[in-house]
């Protein structure tokens, strides 16, 4: 795996694991775009994120080109895992519940909080589409890439008064949500109707 300065990535992200490879890809595309037929051309893993930007997870991102029966595609895929490499770092992870914990955030939790906004008309997204988990035979997490989007990480530089008030403003949204979830739920447990719960 090339990378123009490994210096500015984490030694563990510098070379993909064997498993992750054009067999494995293939069939997390095919499944997620719904296409059995679905053929790995090419594909390029590089490191997702700089040095010191996360710590519990190893992250790659995946550039595929596929090719199905509407003709040849490509995507932008991070894909993020357990350390493999020996040492403190897979120590600490590898009895750690982080990636069952984040399964659970990204496949119920925020889903059911985006689901929620909805209902009150706002279409605000809270996370980007995870298209594939796994805790069996190993912890992996594979999402849509937002990069090509035109998001990038503010690095390097003062956010702007904009930036600032989008990101508190979709925290708001995400407190907002979890505590109509948390009302409704003590709401059932206790069999009545409370007053305080919000009329979202």
């Amino acid at each position: 795996m090339a990378t123009e300065n490994n210096d500015s990535f984490s030694a563990d992200e510098l070379v993909a694991p064997a498993w992750l490879n054009a067999q494995f890809l293939e069939e997390v595309l095919r499944k997620h775009e719904k296409a059995p037929e679905l053929s790995v051309l090419e594909f390029r893993i590089t490191p997702a994120s700089a040095k010191s930007d996360h710590y519990a997870s190893v992250m790659f991102r995946a550039n595929v080109s596929f090719g199905t029966q509407e003709g040849k595609l490509s995507k932008s895929l991070i894909i993020k895992t357990m350390p493999e490499q020996e040492g403190h770092k897979k120590e600490m992870l590898n009895s750690s519940n982080i990636f069952r914990t984040e399964i659970g955030m990204y496949t119920k939790a925020l889903p059911k909080f985006e689901e929620i906004l909805r209902e009150a008309g706002d279409n605000t997204r809270l996370c980007v589409s995870c298209i594939y988990y796994s805790l069996e035979p190993r912890q992996v997490m594979i999402f849509e890439d937002l990069v090509p989007q035109g998001y990038s990480v503010v690095r390097n530089r003062d956010a702007t008064i904009d930036e600032l008030k989008l990101a508190f403003l979709k925290l708001a949204k995400w407190h907002a949500a979890s505590f109509h979830i948390l009302h409704e739920i003590t709401c059932k447990n206790s069999n009545m109707a409370c007053s305080k719960c919000p009329a979202f």
